[in-house]
């Protein structure tokens, strides 16, 4: 699998267009609007190419480009173009491009000219990535609470009620079109990419934790794990005191912090990703260089993360193993053990469904089977708060 992150920041250089689109010629005037869905924090909306599908793309502030699945693209018959080399944090892939000439988003969005894609796997059920240039060119919404995006073009919706937060512009990296905002971590002034992409909270970039000495700060914190080309990089997850957005503040809110000793090689000071971003409606305004945030009625919702105090890993295909089992964790009170497997997940959708039941919260019950030498055995657990 492609990494997203190492995708989008390796390619911008390559001259790589994202969709050009626009409104359609019958539709009235007005804001163009689309629907969407977010399913496990990942928002998502049908596309159609070559006039098939509909096909589930990924709605991705955080890309400058537009994905698509290699298999995908030769079932459609597209035209491909020039290979590129992709660098990643330790390896090397090359990534066909293809082009296509009709596409329209979520019903309502066709494209002007050729659209060229990026060959690449990502996450489980998405067919292509549909990059945050769609909605950064031009004055536009996304919103949650209602599951639609609304493009106005030049003219400037009502801001009443929202938060600006002034554009950054990252050094050393051309105007994408991605939306980096300053915010306050703690205290810590530091700019973080707004990544729809991203299913998390915050995550900090394995660079900002070494420069500021946080991986070893905190007492309380739970492992996890990001994923590379090619390679695995490890994540502890802790309660930080307060993140300022404007003057919107969240209290406790969960932070992964990248591995400074082995990190994946991606720039600046980190993401934020959509267990923030869902709870907000996020309006783009180039012209005024800010993104505008309106909070919805999810804005209390507790961060969500892994409260059972194991992991699962698929040690090979279709074998599934329990794996960091924390010895005083819901999982091990409940019987569960390091090197269990579970049957009942055979595929990477499967995994998927159930670490997003894993991260439900505190006093949420989970019931499953496991087995062990042979012998199945239900396990019972009760999510409770690790951090």
């Amino acid at each position: 699998m492609i990494s997203r992150r190492s995708l989008m920041a390796s390619l911008p250089a390559l001259g790589l267009a994202a969709p050009a689109l626009a409104q359609d010629p019958v539709a009235s005037a007005g804001p163009l609007i689309g629907r969407f869905e977010v399913t496990a924090n990942q928002p998502w909306t049908e596309v159609l190419i070559e006039g098939l599908g509909p096909f589930r793309f990924l709605i991705d502030t955080g890309a400058s480009v537009a994905v698509i699945d290699p298999d995908l693209a030769k079932r459609l018959q597209l035209m491909r173009v020039d290979d590129v080399q992709l660098q990643g944090a330790t390896a090397e892939r090359t990534v066909e491009t293809y082009v296509s000439s009709r596409v329209v988003v979520a019903g309502a969005l066709r494209q002007r000219g050729a659209v060229t894609f990026a060959a690449g796997q990502f996450g489980v059920g998405f067919d292509g990535v549909l990059p945050g240039t769609l909605f950064t060119g031009t004055n536009s919404e996304i919103d949650f609470a209602a599951g639609e995006f609304r493009i106005y073009g030049a003219a400037v919706p009502d801001r009443t009620g929202f938060t600006r937060l002034a554009l950054v512009q990252t050094p050393g990296r051309p105007a994408d079109g991605r939306l980096v905002v300053a915010v306050r971590l703690d205290g810590r002034p530091l700019n973080l990419l707004i990544d729809t992409g991203g299913a998390g909270s915050v995550l900090l970039s394995g660079e900002y934790v070494g420069r500021n000495q946080l991986w070893d700060r905190y007492k309380k914190w739970a492992p996890g794990e990001g994923q590379g080309i090619m390679t695995a990089f490890n994540l502890r997850l802790v309660r930080a005191g307060v993140l300022q957005l404007g003057s919107i503040r969240f209290e406790r809110p969960v932070v992964h912090l990248t591995d400074p000793f082995n990190p994946p090689g991606d720039g600046g000071d980190g993401v934020i990703g959509m267990d923030i971003l869902r709870r907000f409606t996020l309006a783009t305004d180039p012209v005024g260089k800010a993104v505008w945030i309106k909070p919805n009625a999810a804005v209390a919702d507790p961060f969500r993360y892994n409260r059972a105090g194991f992991e699962v890993r698929f040690v090979r295909p279709g074998r599934a193993e329990a794996q960091t089992v924390d010895p005083d964790g819901p999982a091990a009170r409940a019987g569960l053990k390091s090197g269990d497997t579970l049957p009942d997940i055979a595929n990477r959708r499967d995994l998927a469904r159930f670490d997003w039941f894993l991260s439900e919260g505190p006093g949420a019950t989970l019931e499953f089977d496991a087995e062990r030498d042979g012998s199945r055995f239900p396990v019972k657990l009760v999510l409770e708060e690790l951090l």
